[in-house]
């Protein structure tokens, strides 16, 4: 049948992209990427391999350029067709971050910390990313996670009781 043909082409120019990213032939593997992406949009791995060749075009003094928007467009894309992917999570995280996405890489680190409540050290980032955007109510609501799995500590109720100071709430900095 027609589709397991086009199945098969994009396999065959998927493994070959692959072969050339390997041999450091960068020009033809994004070339074949760009081939796979024609044959099957929805390809995941495709959205982000490119999304990895975009990032590298520019450097990232030049925000909002063409290439970050077409380099973010493509890692939530390939986050969008598998979501449960840490790894394009994560890309996606530090693409928002290095662009000053704040809100967004928020977001995306809020679901990756659903998806896994073992990986503490997101909840310090997320504790960075509140404290830097000045929303200290969810900055006390991220140590009072960190409370819950670590137990109660000093470090953290001085960190609580420096944000309540930065609220003007006296009563909970007490």
């Amino acid at each position: 049948t027609h589709a397991a043909a086009t199945d098969r082409e994009y396999d065959i120019l998927f493994h070959e992209a692959m072969l050339e990213r390997q041999r450091e032939h960068h020009d033809a593997a994004f070339d074949l990427l760009n081939r796979c992406l024609e044959i099957k949009p929805d390809a995941s791995e495709v959205c982000f391999f490119l999304a990895l060749y975009y990032s590298e075009m520019e450097a990232p003094a030049f925000q909002d350029s063409a290439f970050i928007k077409k380099t973010l467009a493509l890692l939530e894309r390939a986050v969008a067709i598998e979501p449960g992917n840490a790894t394009y999570m994560e890309h996606l995280y530090s693409a928002y971050i290095a662009n000053r996405h704040y809100d967004k890489a928020i977001a995306v680190l809020e679901q990756m910390y659903e998806a896994d409540k073992g990986r503490v050290e997101l909840l310090d980032m997320l504790y960075r990313l509140y404290a830097h955007a000045e929303d200290y109510e969810q900055a006390v609501s991220v140590l009072d996670r960190k409370e819950l799995i670590d137990g109660p500590s000093e470090a953290l109720t001085l960190e609580k009781c420096r944000l309540f100071i930065a609220m003007d709430d006296a009563d909970r900095a007490i």
